[in-house]
């Protein structure tokens, strides 16, 4: 429909450029009429102008002409000359018909005729009734400065005329008569003016223009019907077309759809390395659009491919399905990992290929996720068997130190009677211990034997494979069995001591027990308190000393946990993307970036609880852990 809509804004913009020609060419026919018309009743003035003239000069060359004294030819009493008036030998009176008057009856005649109307006339004629009219002394005025022809259309007594007017030159026969004017030769001392009628003319023009207005109408008709005859063709063309071209857009569409929905890298290349065809993941991950990637080379759209232009050619040589396992690059800091597919395009004699690119580097990620949780299993187990095996000496130091305590400072009669045989006090025995403080010894013995026992106890409870059974749990019990276990964490290579830490704990005495997986939890507070004394340990501290505030409460059917360290902050943006798989601000080979995003699955996949960080930068960082009370 919309192509339609085009022919039929161009049909009608044809038929409105015909309008216009047709109405162009009719006005220029009027005009040009009109013009003809103009001219003619000018040419018309211009005659009787020139032959009034002629008459002038023919009179004042002769000097003037005498006629018979009548009713009709009076003398002019304005002609003052010799021998105005002279009586014939018959006795008949003639005076002179001087060229003024002669013109002045001729016009008269005229204007009872043929409807011409002369006039001579001047500012200063000597006969008052030769004055201007209010026109031709307008006309007169200007003749001072600008002596040239006037003519113009005019209305008089209602009826259309066409004024004429010329200046009149003082020539040497005119100076009989106006010599007592002050006039010399060549002066301008008048005007004739010519008035031509223009009925007649008018009836010409209306009748040229009904004539015209009926072959311009015919042929404007003649035109509109080929126009409507030749765009009503061309529409049932170009609907038939639109359909067609409808079709095959839709199929387009829909192939375009399919490709574009496929979350791989789909890029068509055509034998010279030339891109074809550019998808929507493509645009995605190379930023640049399907307009300006298609007809660049392959290299320039995607430089990682540099290396790939070698396979590519040959595969669609060899007409073989090409594939590269595993191809990584460094994107951003990051590693990617991508599977390249090239297939050769075999169908119907077109040559090229279609490369396609999946990233595989979430996979490549859980692999080893996978990998990295099968050796923390592996290790658990050590450590388990490990404490298990430091359990057994252990016991035996703290009973041998019990009963060396006991021999040595209980009165019981065995002690006595061994001390007698021997010929030695006991008195004076634990005299010389109390002076080389082996009681104290021994004290020092049976509490470091006792914390480790209690820090094997914490290992083997964390170690112990879970069985996934929620259980009904304090969460202050769980984060100060992190802490103990913890606090025994000193490592040469980063620097710090977790006892010399400051622990401020802020535990709500009301807050209820949590239904949870112990080990779960207590591993998710093992993670959160080693990253932040790790962090710590990178900052100097001048005024204060590292410190943790731990801090339990429940608010609005969740107990909360929060641990807060005065370290050096996080410096990310956003503060979240520390919880995403392998993201790590430490050094390389320093963190996999996995503990965090195990801590947040903990939390959030298996506690349906919530796990957020708030962080400013060289200052504190606090990590929250929610979890339903129900």
């Amino acid at each position: 429909m919309k192509y339609y809509q085009k022919l039929l804004l161009l049909g009608l913009i044809f038929a409105l450029v015909w309008t216009g020609s047709i109405f162009f060419f009719y006005n220029r026919i009027v005009q040009a009429e009109k013009d003809n018309i103009y001219r003619s009743a000018l040419k018309e003035a211009e005659v009787a102008f020139e032959k009034d003239l002629t008459y002038r000069r023919w009179v004042a060359g002769l000097g003037g002409l005498y006629a018979g004294v009548s009713s009709k030819l009076q003398p002019n009493e304005y002609l003052h000359v010799p021998q105005r008036d002279v009586l014939t030998t018959d006795g008949e009176v003639m005076t002179m018909i001087n060229p003024a008057y002669m013109m002045r009856m001729v016009y008269g005649m005229m204007d009872e005729d043929a409807g011409l109307q002369g006039h001579i006339t001047s500012l200063t004629p000597i006969r008052p009734g030769n004055g201007p009219s209010e026109w031709e002394a307008k006309v007169l005025k200007t003749f001072k400065n600008n002596p040239a022809d006037f003519h113009a259309l005019a209305t008089e007594n209602e009826r259309p005329v066409l004024h004429f007017m010329r200046p009149m030159i003082t020539e040497e026969k005119c100076l009989k008569c106006h010599a007592q004017q002050g006039y010399k030769k060549g002066d301008i001392r008048g005007g004739i003016s010519v008035t031509v009628p223009m009925s007649g003319y008018q009836q010409t023009m209306k009748a040229f223009i009904a004539e015209t207005n009926n072959s311009f109408i015919t042929i404007w008709i003649a035109g509109i019907l080929s126009i409507i005859i030749v765009f009503n063709t061309l529409s049932r063309y170009e609907r038939a077309r639109c359909k067609a071209e409808d079709e095959l857009a839709k199929t387009k569409n829909y192939l375009a759809n399919i490709i574009n929905s496929m979350p791989s890298i789909l890029v068509g290349v055509d034998p010279e390395g030339k891109i074809t065809h550019w998808n929507m993941e493509a645009e995605k991950i190379s930023r640049i659009s399907s307009s300006e990637a298609v007809g660049l080379p392959l290299s320039q759209a995607l430089p990682d491919m540099h290396n790939e232009l070698e396979r590519i050619l040959m595969a669609m040589k060899n007409r073989v399905i090409e594939t590269d396992s595993l191809q990584t690059k460094t994107d951003s800091g990051t590693t990617r990992y991508d599977d390249i597919t090239i297939y050769p395009l075999i169908a119907n004699g077109v040559e090229g290929a279609v490369i396609r690119i999946d990233d595989v580097t979430e996979r490549m990620n859980l692999e080893q996720m996978m990998i990295q949780s099968e050796k923390m299993m592996s290790v658990g187990g050590l450590a388990a068997g490990m404490a298990h095996e430091i359990n057994n000496p252990l016991a035996g130091i703290l009973g041998h130190a019990q009963n060396i305590e006991k021999r040595l400072f209980s009165d019981i009669e065995t002690n006595k009677s061994v001390a007698t045989e021997c010929g030695i006090s006991l008195v004076n025995l634990r005299a010389y211990m109390d002076k080389r403080q082996i009681p104290k010894m021994l004290s020092g013995i049976k509490e470091s034997g006792n914390r480790a026992a209690k820090i094997v106890s914490n290992m083997l409870s964390f170690s112990r494979k879970s069985d996934k059974i929620s259980r009904s749990c304090q969460l202050d019990e769980l984060l100060e069995k992190t802490i103990e276990l913890v606090a025994n964490d000193y490592n040469l290579k980063k620097h710090y001591d977790f006892r010399k830490i400051e622990i401020i704990r802020q535990y709500d005495e009301n807050t209820p027990a949590v239904l949870c997986d112990g080990n779960e939890i207590q591993q998710v507070f093992l993670n959160l308190l080693k990253n932040g004394a790790e962090a710590m340990s990178e900052k100097n501290y001048e005024h204060e000393q590292p410190r943790f505030i731990c801090r339990i409460k429940s608010e609005d059917g969740m107990a909360i946990t929060e641990i807060e360290d005065n370290g050096p902050g996080i410096v990310i943006d956003p503060v979240n993307r520390i919880f995403d798989p392998f993201f790590t601000t430490k050094g390389v080979g320093k963190g996999t970036g996995l503990g965090l995003s195990v801590s947040y699955f903990i939390i959030s996949d298996q506690h349906n609880g919530i796990m957020e960080v708030n962080s400013v930068p060289g200052e504190w960082t606090k990590f929250t852990i929610k979890l339903p009370l129900k």
